[in-house]
C-alpha cells in the first residue's frame, strides 16, 4: 500500500476522532439525548417515527428503523417500536419525483403514512 494511501487513512481516523472530541468536549451529543426524549414521548403517546434519507442515508434510515422494529442486541428482548422509513417504496418516490416533484416526495408520504 503506497504511503499516501496510508497517510489519507490515517487522516480519516484522526479527523473523525478530533470530531467526535468537539462533540464530547462541547456537550453537543445533549442533542441526541434530546432527541431521544422527543421521540420516546412521542411513541408512548401513540406516534411513529419516520425516517427518510437520501441515497446511502436511505439506506441507514432503513438499517435504524430495523432496530426499532427488531431490537439492537440479541439478548434483550423487547417489543417492537412503531417505526417506518419513508424511502422503501421507490415505485411511489420515483412516481411522485417524476410527476410532483422531488422536493415533495416527503411531505406527500407524510399525509400518507
Amino acid at each position: 500500500m503506497s504511503e499516501d494511501i496510508k497517510t489519507t487513512i490515517k487522516s480519516s481516523f484522526e479527523d473523525s476522532i478530533s470530531v467526535k472530541r468537539k462533540i464530547i468536549d462541547q456537550k453537543i451529543y445533549e442533542v441526541l439525548v434530546g432527541a431521544g426524549d422527543v421521540i420516546a414521548t412521542s411513541i408512548s403517546q401513540g406516534g411513529k417515527l419516520m425516517i427518510c434519507g437520501n441515497g446511502g442515508s436511505a439506506a441507514d434510515a432503513q438499517h435504524l428503523v430495523a432496530e426499532f422494529l427488531i431490537r439492537l442486541k440479541p439478548n434483550i428482548n423487547r417489543r417492537a417500536l412503531p417505526a417506518i422509513s419513508l424511502a422503501t417504496d421507490t415505485s411511489t418516490l420515483t412516481a411522485c419525483g417524476n410527476d410532483i416533484g422531488f422536493e415533495k416526495v416527503f411531505s406527500i408520504a407524510l399525509f400518507t403514512a
